[in-house]
């Protein structure tokens, strides 16, 4: 059911990141749910492998690029907190964060401001996001779902 068009308003429109996280970022989920954080992760990193996969499944042409992310320290102390934040994502099992020094940040991004990087290797991805719906929309229709545009969700009866 959508109101207007697939892909029409903000699913179509917006920046085009697909993070893993699940908890707007690791130290959020750390801090909220530290007894859950595992689960968090490995469902959010889950669900972006499922992304993945779906794309490549259907052949959507969404320019779907697994590109990571890196959080950037441009203060003394940053540095100190990235380091932290790295010992903490290990302890917890996450591999795929890389604590990278000013040479090897620079590497990446060469900024004079910049003194280290905690880069999380596999948990964004950049896409276009109305390609991405589209995509699905006719995937849904190939696989015999009926999709209902132009008819906007006005209300919720329960029915039994």
């Amino acid at each position: 059911v959508e109101a207007k068009t697939i892909g029409w308003a903000a699913s179509g429109r917006n920046g085009g990141f697909c993070a893993a996280s699940l908890t707007h970022g690791l130290p959020n989920g750390l801090d909220r749910w530290p007894d859950e954080i595992g689960a968090l992760e490995a469902l959010g990193r889950r669900n972006l492998d499922d992304i993945e996969a779906t794309v490549a499944r259907y052949g959507i042409d969404c320019t779907f690029e697994r590109t990571g992310e890196i959080d950037i320290a441009t203060q003394p102390h940053q540095v100190e907190e990235l380091a932290e934040l790295h010992e903490t994502a290990r302890a917890h099992g996450f591999d795929d964060y890389e604590l990278l020094d000013e040479a090897a940040l620079r590497a990446e991004v060469d900024s004079p401001t910049f003194l280290a990087g905690l880069q999380d290797t596999r948990g964004v991805a950049l896409l276009h996001p109305a390609r991405l719906a589209w995509g699905l929309r006719r995937a849904c229709l190939d696989l015999g779902v009926r999709v209902h545009e132009h008819t906007p969700g006005l209300a919720l009866a329960r029915d039994g």
